[in-house]
Formats: structure tokens, sequence, C-alpha cells
């Protein structure tokens, strides 16, 4: 999910997997929190990143603590503010945060200690995690959140190289049917690691153009679908592809691909 935040046009991104009833709507809450978080501009950008991770948690653990356990939510999340170039990250419970080139990539927030994450909303609070980054041209950017382990398997990483697509495909050929998994994907215009056919779609795009993958993808899979209201994009796993206009074009310089699978 994206919201717009500022009149300069930085962009607010969350990639979240909550487990329990209503995950799409504690999803949606989550993010609308966020946003309000982000008009305190009086605090630096890791300073509200982390306070709106902390708030989410600690109204979450709340929540379930008044709950049934059938009806406790937890969520792992992973979050970007794009301001230019510049790309501040901050996460909690299963989700991780890699920087992909040619040569490869590395884990930026990976949390000390590693082993089971705490969830935000669980009886302890999570490990939060924040850095800043410069994305330049001939990078990727991959944010996972899942259930348990999945979001930090590393193994998940190299498909990104051969491009968005690729990657998507790749994490619904290993988690499809098993558990659910979202992925964002920042990159800046221009950016080729591999030679690739190139698919533009997602918010902060520019163009919702959708172009068949440089990789096949196995007969079940559902071209992702765009989403706009508002100030937001949306994108799911289902068809068919379709062109709208988006609200976020031109005002984001980093391009984006979201999705859920599972």
């Amino acid at each position: 999910m994206a919201t717009l935040v500022g009149a300069g046009g930085d962009c607010l991104l969350l990639v979240a997997e909550a487990h329990g009833p209503d995950s799409a709507g504690v999803c949606e809450n989550a993010l609308d929190y966020l946003e309000q978080i982000f008009q305190r501009g009086n605090l630096s950008v890791s300073r509200r990143l982390l306070d709106g991770l902390k708030g989410v948690h600690q109204g979450l653990a709340t929540d379930n603590r008044a709950s049934l356990p059938e009806h406790r939510v937890t969520m792992g999340a992973a979050m970007a503010y794009a301001h230019g170039e510049d790309i501040y990250l901050a996460q909690a419970g299963g989700a991780s945060a890699h920087l992909i080139d040619a040569q490869g990539g590395h884990e930026l927030t990976a949390p000390p200690g590693g082993g089971q994450p705490e969830y935000l909303g669980g009886p302890r609070p999570p490990q939060l995690v924040a850095r800043r980054v410069r994305l330049q041209i001939g990078q990727r950017l991959v944010m996972l959140a899942g259930a348990g382990t999945a979001a930090c398997d590393p193994s998940l990483v190299p498909p990104f190289q051969d491009g968005p697509e690729a990657g998507m495909v790749a994490l619904y050929k290993l988690h499809h049917g098993r558990r659910s998994l979202g992925a964002l994907v920042l990159e800046l215009p221009g950016a080729v690691l591999r030679e690739r056919v190139p698919v533009r779609y997602g918010a902060a795009l520019r163009s919702s153009e959708y172009r068949r993958p440089a990789v096949e993808p196995p007969a079940d899979f559902d071209a992702p679908a765009v989403e706009a209201t508002g100030g937001r994009v949306a994108i799911s796993l289902r068809p068919p592809p379709i062109r709208m206009p988006n609200p976020l074009a031109g005002l984001i310089p980093p391009q984006a691909i979201a999705a859920v699978v599972g």
C-alpha cells in the first residue's frame, strides 16, 4: 500500500502481512495510523517510522489482550519513505529489506540475533530496525513481509536480479498455497541489472502498462491488477491487467511493484 505524504510528493510505502481475521482491514488501518504519524513534522523521518510501528504494535497488543485467541491479529511489516533517491526504511516482525545489484544482494535491516521474530501485536515487543539508503540506478530495493522467518529467507533475493516480475514469480512458486508473503520492489527509472523484458506497473510508476514477464509464470499465476483510489495504489495477484490513471505518477522518482502471494 502507498500514500502520498507532504506537499513535495514524498511517498510512504508499506508492505505488511497480518495473521488473523480481517487481515486486509488491519493493514489498511495501520497505513491510516502511519499516515497520521507522518503529519508530525517536528520529528525526524526515522523517528516517525519507528514511532509508527511502535504505535501499531501497542494498538494491536491492546486489542489482542481483550480478545479470544481466534480473534487475535499479529503483523510483520516493512516501511519505506521515499524522498527522491533517499529511501528511509523501518521494519518489525517477519520482515526484511535487501539491496540488489548486478553482483548480488545483501540484507539491509537484519535484526541481530536472528531466530523467530516477535510480531507487531504479539505478547512481547518486537525488535524495530531502521536505516537510510540512497538508491542508485542499477540497484533494486526489495522489501518482504510474511509469516515466520519466510521473509528473511536469503534464497528469495537472487531472482529479483532478473527483474521485479521474475522475483514475484519465484515467490509465487515457493509460497503459493503454503504461506502468505508480501513484497515491495523499488528501483529508479532506467535500472537494468540483467537483460530483461521491461515491465512497468504498480505504485508510484509512470505507466501501468503490463507486458509478459521475461520469466514464464506457472499456468495458474494471475497477472497483477492495479487498483487506484484517491492517493493510494494497491496491487494484488488477480486478473485482468488493467490500465487507469495513476495518482502517484510523475511524483516519485523510484518505480515500485508490490504484490501478495499465497
